[in-house]
């Protein structure tokens, strides 16, 4: 099987974003970590059981980063980092 042809396509953005190196590090080494506590024998599971309710646990997650904003100044300049690639500023 051949694939089809495309042309006039790039794969390089030709020079580097300018990305908030702060933020990109701290996005690339978040961690989620999570502990569950269930004990299917206590006696409110047991009580649950009986009564055919669905049995309950705990959850505790914990995030090192979860919907940070990007800095406003840094994300209004990467419009237009790349001419005529991506977002441009209005003209």
């Amino acid at each position: 099987l051949g694939l089809a042809s495309c042309k006039n396509n790039t794969e390089t953005l030709g020079s580097p974003l300018p990305l908030n190196k702060n933020y990109f590090e701290n996005y690339l080494n978040a961690r989620y970590n999570e502990e569950a506590d269930y004990d299917p024998n206590s006696p409110a599971n047991i009580l649950r059981e009986v009564h055919g309710l669905n049995k309950q646990g705990k959850l505790i997650t914990q995030v090192s980063m979860f919907a940070n904003r990007y800095p406003s100044e840094d994300a209004l300049k990467l419009f237009g980092a790349n001419e005529g690639v991506g977002a441009q500023l209005p003209q």
